[in-house]
């Protein structure tokens, strides 16, 4: 409605109440018989849709469309035949001379030809709005538009503006300033009150432009016109009283649905058309494309306005042409443009993906990192020097400080489960091991190591400036944009959080260590660090993980002077140890708790990962941790599956694939599955902790210059998390559908054609495809004694080509592998990482899993689930009123003194006492 040439993000909510202007309420998708003819719209054909037109008139017979007659025309029209297929599957479209025809194998469209015209269309501009301007070809058509209208006996030009309470003309002058219109109107009506609606609402023009303007375009003006307002009037009648939209609630559309039909403000303008343009061609438009800031605007008037307004940034730098080109382009768009993706290379063997992330940055980098958009100014002007040292990668020299690392997960952990625990009755605790404790735990490590741990609200510390959630939602809006995307649409989104979210840790980590490690007092005691006595000086795990921090912050500094690059360079560290670490734990928990359940759903003695994993938690031996962060490996191993990308970032790269040279071009995507890798690799290959871990914790370009790998502590923190878990009492899973992880697998996407139809529509045609072959075959088999040879040549060339150009449209090799997603909290959006999972436990001890009160002599009945029929009330009625929100438990102002749980037998370290919350 022309509001994209203001800096606004309006849109019609049809859920909200209007009580400046209450239009009437209709009922149901009905529109006015009014609406019906002035939403036409003849007049704004382009020039080329004309032509096409008249070419359409000429392929059904009619040789000179700009002279038919409404006679004629009528004629011709009912002799014409109707189209036979009515399926919509069926159907192709265009003239003779561009058919759009579908693939006879798969029913496809060319995507290639689908693009061209769609970009053709992009660039196509409308005709103005106003008389004087409906192509010649379809003058029978506006007759008979006239005709329907007097037919239905609608009202005048006038009545309808007095109607919608705009003054009624009173003189041909006032209808429009140009001279020929006032002449013909006043030739055809004699008096303004004659002047029909159907023309005249065209002829109405801008009163405040030049004498022969007929301008009547859309948008915010001071036109004084029955047009716009009818439509805008219609308009908001008619969305509001659709059931489509006026149901647009959680209840029908769900949470995840009513989310990806939700205008997002902050978002190219509130404009989600590009949504549909990404999922009917995913990867052929750059995701930062300036044709979504307004598909249905040229890509000039898109840059034009992108400078105008302020959002260049959002799409790069759009370069100015001086002077206009042939084709009188102002703006550079180029580089916007849809195109065929690059066949992307899909690899799931451990050596391949290997001699991807071996190969150098200046060949092979993140996404993320290929454009200087994406990212903070320190972070695009620190990353040369970490691509020139990309080759210098080395394993940690502080790998022997491992229990540091331990120590402080460990104590983190335990603080956090008795901050947070809950009690369910006398015996029972539950807590959110994935919201409460997981994400707090990842959360105080980063703060603490990028040295504002200080900062981070806590019992001890209510006053800091931050709280956890805020934090760890900056880490994750990191991660998210960092990680394997499923969903190209919300990419743009992602950046723009993934932007401030960088800024903002940045600026934190260079007050923090970085100046912290510029102190004289501060080195003296990173020296004592690397000499072997780093934590004789710290009172707390917090400073050990600070202390840490500033070693890396000083040798970071030592390479890099400026502050600001520095600072860069220890978020990207700290970022790779955060990096699937609440996914690791909470996948692996699941994993391993799922084990334990299907032993107990066998009935009979037996044993699994997870059980004995907590037997050697209970011991307090180097050799226990060992055989415990093997076990995890290999959990970790059969439960994570997030693929990772790299883009090519010049020509001629060459890489190893099945043991041979690969040659990859300029932005081609490579896709390492490492979960399929994974399950490729012998056992003895599993235990060989770092060739697994390289993969699993893949270690950012910043490790070329601290000599610093941020797995190790990954690592270590992962298997002290699990220790912890296996230290609690009969850990089991929540109740119901709290006791399981949120989690959708999104099925693989083949390269041909995206998986965003029907997954029975995508089998259909993979079957088609698979026939044909088969028809071939049969075909070459066959006599054809009916058949001449050059006749049975012709049809075996014709089965040949059309199995081709159904391999060129649809094939069945991997474009996007299956991966692992995960809803947020509000269940309204899918994100790499878990948000919530609860667990209940029975304090800390030695588990058995023997539930006495129902003990039917089989062994772990605990984890024995038997669900509920649809028809039976629970039969675990409420404990009492809860006073925090809780469903089924009172939770008591003070523990129990018989409740206090036993130490963990052989662990060196105490159980925390649990109670149910802030001390």
């Amino acid at each position: 409605m022309g509001f994209h040439q203001y800096d606004t993000n309006f849109t019609l909510d049809p859920r909200i109440a209007m009580t400046e202007h209450k239009p009437n309420r209709g009922l149901g998708n009905q529109v006015t018989v009014e609406f019906n003819l002035l939403y036409r719209f003849h007049c704004a054909i382009s020039e080329k849709d004309e032509q096409y037109t008249e070419n359409f008139f000429k392929e059904i017979g009619i040789s000179e469309p700009r002279k038919l007659s409404f006679k004629g025309f009528t004629d011709l029209m009912s002799k014409l035949p109707r189209d036979s297929k009515n399926d919509p599957w069926l159907q192709e479209f265009g003239l003779n001379s561009h058919r759009f025809k579908r693939n006879p194998i798969t029913g496809l469209f060319d995507d290639q030809m689908m693009i061209n015209q769609l970009r053709e269309s992009m660039d196509d501009p409308i005709s103005n709005f106003g008389p004087r301007n409906v192509p010649r070809a379809l003058k029978a058509v506006e007759i008979m538009g006239m005709i329907q209208a007097r037919k239905w006996e609608i009202g005048t030009l006038n009545d309808f503006r007095e109607f919608f309470g705009l003054g009624r003309h009173k003189t041909f002058e006032q209808i429009s300033k140009n001279t020929e219109v006032q002449n013909a109107l006043r030739d055809l009506y004699d008096h303004p009150d004659k002047v029909e609606l159907y023309p005249g609402v065209f002829c109405e023009s801008n009163q405040n432009k030049d004498l022969e303007n007929m301008d009547l375009d859309p948008g915010p003006s001071d036109l004084d016109s029955a047009l716009w307002s009818a439509i805008f009037s219609d308009a908001i009648t008619l969305v509001r009283s659709d059931r489509f939209y006026t149901d647009w609630n959680t209840n029908s559309l769900t949470s995840w649905g009513m989310k990806e039909v939700t205008p997002d403000n902050d978002n190219l303008k509130s404009s989600v058309f590009h949504r549909l343009l990404q999922r009917a061609f995913p990867e052929w438009f750059p995701y930062d494309s300036i044709r979504f800031f307004h598909p249905f605007y040229t890509s000039q008037a898109n840059a034009k306005f992108a400078k105008l307004q302020g959002y260049e940034s959002t799409f790069g730098k759009i370069e100015e042409k001086t002077p206009k080109d042939a084709h009188g382009k102002h703006y550079d768009v180029d580089a916007f443009e849809p195109q065929k993706p690059h066949k992307p290379v899909y690899l799931t063997k451990y050596g391949d993906i290997r001699s991807v992330l071996a190969t150098g940055a200046d060949e092979i980098l993140h996404p993320a990192f290929t454009n200087g958009e994406n990212l903070p100014t320190k972070v695009e002007e620190a990353l040369p020097k970490i691509k020139a040292n990309s080759d210098n990668r080395g394993r940690s020299d502080i790998a022997e400080h491992a229990e540091i690392t331990k120590t402080y997960f460990a104590e983190q952990m335990r603080a956090i489960v008795k901050r947070e625990v809950i009690v369910m009755n006398e015996n029972t605790f539950q807590v959110d091991v994935t919201r409460d404790v997981a994400i707090p735990v990842v959360t105080r490590c980063i703060a603490d190591f990028l040295g504002f741990g200080d900062q981070i609200r806590n019992i001890g510390n209510p006053q800091a400036k931050y709280p956890e959630n805020e934090i760890y939602q900056h880490i994750t809006n990191c991660q998210v944009f960092l990680s394997y995307n499923t969903d190209e649409t919300k990419l743009l989104r992602r950046r723009a959080a993934f932007r401030k979210s960088m800024e903002f840790l940045l600026r934190l980590a260079e007050e923090g260590n970085i100046r912290e490690a510029s102190r004289w007092q501060v080195t003296r005691t990173v020296r004592g660090f690397f000499q072997g006595n780093p934590v004789a000086s710290q009172d707390t795990a917090s400073e050990s993980m600070r202390a840490l921090g500033c070693s890396v912050a000083a040798r970071v500094s030592k390479n890099e002077h400026d502050s600001g690059k520095a600072a860069a360079i220890l978020l990207l560290t700290a970022l790779d140890i955060a990096f699937i670490s609440v996914l690791a734990f909470t996948a692996v928990i699941d994993h391993l708790l799922q084990g334990a359940y299907d032993v107990a759903k066998i009935g009979r003695p037996g044993t699994s990962d997870w059980l004995q994993i907590q037997a050697l938690a209970m011991k307090d031996e180097s050799k226990s941790d060992e055989e415990i962060q093997h076990k995890v490996l290999e959990a970790l191993r059969q439960s994570v599956k997030l693929p990772f990308i790299r883009k090519v970032v010049k020509d001629d790269v060459t890489i190893k694939v099945d043991g041979e040279d690969c040659t990859l071009k300029k932005d081609q995507t490579i896709v390492c599955d490492v979960y399929e890798a994974m399950q490729a690799l012998t056992m003895e290959e599993v235990r060989d902790t770092n060739k697994y871990c390289h993969l699993n914790y893949v270690s950012s370009l910043s490790s070329a210059l601290v000599h610093f790998n941020p797995k190790d502590i990954a690592l270590h923190g992962l298997t002290a998390m699990i220790k912890v878990m296996a230290q609690m009492k009969n850990l089991r899973r929540g109740h119901t559908a709290q006791g399981h992880v949120k989690k959708i697998q999104i099925d693989q996407t083949c390269e041909g054609y995206a998986n965003f139809m029907a997954p029975g529509r995508m089998q259909m045609i993979a079957s088609d495809a698979k026939h044909a072959k088969m028809k071939l075959q049969r075909y070459k088999d066959e006599d054809h004694i009916d058949m001449s040879n050059q006749e049975r040549k012709a049809e075996e060339k014709l089965l040949r080509q059309q199995i081709e150009d159904a391999r060129k449209i649809f094939n069945e090799d991997i474009l996007r592998p299956k991966a692992d997603t995960y809803l947020t909290a509000k269940w309204d959006e899918m994100i790499p990482f878990p948000t919530t999972w609860k667990v209940r436990f029975d304090g800390y001890g030695e588990s058995r899993y023997d539930d006495e009160s129902d003990d039917d002599g089989r062994p772990l009945n605990m984890l024995r689930t038997d669900p509920l029929p649809d028809d039976k009330p629970p039969f675990y009625p409420p404990r009492g009123v809860s006073h925090y929100g809780g469903t089924f438990g009172d939770v008591p102002k003070e523990m129990p003194a018989d409740l206090e749980p036993p130490k963990a037998n052989g662990c060196g370290v105490p159980g925390p006492c649990l109670h149910s919350g802030p001390a």
